[in-house]
């Protein structure tokens, strides 16, 4: 008796997870079809960078088919962001990406060019602090404002107390204030 491939379209996430724990191949191209546009666009809104982008979208889901057999998500969209905050943060570390604060749109429309200048200044300014942080700081730091992780996620990656996460983004940001107020 032949059995009938299942129609991967119609399948829920936690199905297609199954389908790929059993090393499915179709499953994983229907993983990668729904999700390669999510991961794309909240990657590039962090790297400003088509090719790295592209770089982190293979690493996340190379890793995805590399990791299939012993994989327990609850949330695939959420799994797969993830992946990729913490690609993009290698990144960071690694100093293949360059990391950048963004303006909101509205608020770039209303500035004279004499703000904008400022506020490039000040990104600028931001870039130059985190440099003379300890590596730990300016990591904390990166993954919380940047990559935006909650810090729980945050002391996961780094194997640290989410509890400690706090204390320390208040030190840190008590020395950008007293940073600003030097320079």
């Amino acid at each position: 008796m032949l059995l009938k491939s299942p129609d991967y379209n119609s399948l829920t996430d936690a199905e297609l997870i199954c389908f790929l724990a059993a090393d499915d191949r179709a499953a994983f191209d229907e993983i990668f079809a729904r999700r390669w546009e999510l991961i794309y666009k909240e990657t590039f809104k962090r790297l400003r960078n088509y090719r790295r982008t592209e770089e982190v979208i293979c690493m996340v889901f190379k890793d995805l088919w590399k990791n299939r057999s012993g994989l327990a998500i609850d949330d695939l969209s959420g799994y797969l962001l993830n992946c990729a905050r913490t690609q993009i943060f290698i990144m960071y570390v690694e100093g293949r990406a360059s990391s950048f604060f963004e303006l909101p749109m509205d608020l770039v429309s209303s500035l004279d060019p004499g703000s904008l200048y400022k506020a490039k200044e000040l990104i600028l300014g931001i870039d130059q602090w985190l440099r003379t942080l300890p590596h730990q700081d300016a990591a904390v730091f990166r993954m919380k404002y940047i990559a935006n992780l909650s810090n729980e996620e945050i002391g996961n990656s780094l194997g640290i107390p989410a509890d400690s996460i706090h204390e320390q983004l208040l030190i840190t940001i008590t020395n950008l204030r007293n940073f600003a107020r030097k320079n």
